[in-house]
């Protein structure tokens, strides 16, 4: 090589360099590095994923107590503390209640994303401790249809809910066998009360009726002692769904003592009856030709294995409990909504009740395939759904792992509170949505029109079971009420709402006068 050519420029790349590498020397460190590369190249891709999508932004929310954080807010009207919150941070947002963070999201985006797209990761249901004591069993809450994880045994139970609610009301003929009788013994009750008075405490024992009998096809006295009874024993399970401050901030203990627990528990009248007795009865007379109620269907269901062999007889026991005492209550609850509303608005009542006087006339009672023949008096029932909103969070679900909503990282078991009250009075969805006013589900062709952001059961895997039997149940009642009967406002008016579990009205009177 002469003085005047230029040295060759080193070649450091790794083509280069291989030869030598993969020399005797060097082959153990070669090794140890293709070893370290291939474990580490899917961390690496993964993490670097994460952190595209990672937000540069946090979850908003009110600054907290320590301790105690703002645990003060679940347990008087949630609704309302929680929908104003959102005026300050935005659709979605967390707030720190004891050592819990509650996630609030009350966007119709948001909703929908949480129950549909983020099924898997926020389906869960928070480890509170009132859900373990409604179920005597290891498994605790695992044992409830409401309380349980979105496990494979849980989505047998919902299985089996939603097929014998569908095959109840596919079956026109059946249902109104098992509602008619109730719903004019009940028109009868309300025709026989002397001056004013509450509906509440007369819907509650109908609509539990009408549970007992689709569920055992038997029949309490509705005014006898054994409804009281009962009546008291189921409100005690179904209060066990609501917020307890020491499920947020177990320091409370101290200041509480063992009653709240030992109520829940004493359940003995209700089941003991369903697994001693109802459901004992139905397997020594059980025939697969002829299926008399919620009972023989889910005796059938286990025979035909369509339980996969998950179900024991704990399961059996606690689903058909679950089936009577977690559906009455809400309906008793919207058909006092109901009342009251016609109440307060005579004209939209005769509206209802002109539409009822030309489709049926009176010479027979409404059935189900009237419904669609009657938009009026199906929306009416619709806008006291959304007007009161008695279920303003549906049941608290849970993160099951970290996750994102509405593009924030959600970590996981954080509680999730989907905000279906704020959902149901945006004044961005709803034009003056604190007004009753049925003939918003009714579009310019007068056909009843369902919008997407109407969501009173909830949606997605999570989605009540019996809402199927709910639309049933309530339109009966309420067309044949409306048929019969006139609904006059008396003390207590306007109406005001109360949280006590569910959004209620506050205790009012209504007078009623039969119609010619």
């Amino acid at each position: 090589m002469s003085e005047d050519e230029d040295e060759p420029t080193p070649s450091w790349h790794l083509g280069s360099l291989l030869p030598e590498l993969l020399q005797a020397e060097f082959v153990p460190h070669v090794s140890i590095l293709v070893l370290a590369v291939t474990l580490l190249l899917p961390l690496i891709i993964s993490g670097w994923r994460w952190h595209s999508e990672k937000p540069n932004k946090k979850l908003p929310g009110p600054w907290s107590w320590p301790i105690f954080g703002h645990v003060k807010t679940l347990f008087k009207a949630p609704h309302t503390t929680l929908t104003k919150f959102h005026e300050t941070y935005g659709d979605i947002y967390k707030v720190k209640v004891g050592q819990c963070t509650v996630v609030v999201v009350g966007s119709l985006d948001g909703i929908m994303e949480g129950l549909h797209d983020r099924t898997d990761t926020l389906s869960g249901r928070p480890d509170f401790q009132n859900f373990s004591f409604l179920y005597d069993s290891e498994e605790g809450r695992q044992r409830g249809v409401c309380t349980a994880d979105n496990t494979e045994k849980n989505h047998v139970r919902r299985t089996f809910l939603l097929t014998s609610v569908d095959a109840y009301c596919s079956d026109v003929s059946h249902i109104e066998e098992k509602l008619s009788s109730e719903i004019i013994d009940t028109v009868n009750r309300l025709i026989d009360q002397s001056g004013a008075f509450d509906p509440l405490l007369l819907f509650k024992s109908a609509c539990f009726n009408i549970t007992f009998r689709l569920v055992f096809d038997q029949r309490l006295d509705p005014q006898g002692s054994r409804m009281k009874e009962t009546l008291t024993t189921v409100e005690n399970r179904r209060e066990a769904l609501h917020f307890n401050s020491v499920d947020f901030c177990p320091l409370l203990k101290i200041f509480k003592t063992d009653d709240y627990r030992e109520y829940i528990q004493n359940r003995t009248l209700v089941q003991l009856a369903v697994q001693h007795k109802y459901l004992n009865i139905h397997k020594d007379s059980y025939d697969v030709n002829h299926i008399r109620d919620m009972a023989d269907h889910l005796l059938l269901y286990v025979d035909n294995g369509e339980d996969f062999g998950l179900l024991g007889k704990e399961d059996l026991d606690y689903l058909l409990l679950d089936a009577l005492t977690f559906g009455y209550y809400g309906t008793a609850v919207t058909l006092t909504w109901l009342l009251g509303y016609m109440a307060d608005n005579p004209k939209i009542q005769r509206q209802i009740q002109e539409e009822l006087d030309s489709v049926i006339g009176h010479d027979r009672l409404p059935g189900v395939e009237d419904q669609p023949f009657l938009p009026l008096t199906t929306a009416a029932i619709y806008e006291s759904l959304r007007l009161a909103t008695i279920y303003p969070f549906l049941l608290p679900h849970s993160a099951v792992q970290h996750t994102f909503l509405q593009g924030y990282p959600i970590a996981k078991g954080s509680i999730i509170l989907f905000n279906i009250w704020r959902l149901h009075h945006d004044p961005k969805l709803w034009k003056n949505p604190y007004q009753y006013n049925p003939k918003r589900f009714i579009n310019k062709e007068k056909v009843l029109e369902i919008p997407d952001h109407f969501i009173p059961y909830g949606a997605g895997r999570r989605q009540c079971p019996g809402e199927g039997l709910a639309d049933v149940v309530l339109f009966l009642f309420f067309a044949t009420i409306m048929q019969q009967l006139t609904i006059s406002a008396d003390q207590g008016f306007p109406l005001t709402a109360e949280y006590d579990c569910v959004i209620k009205p506050k205790s009012f009177t209504i007078s009623v006068t039969e119609r010619d």
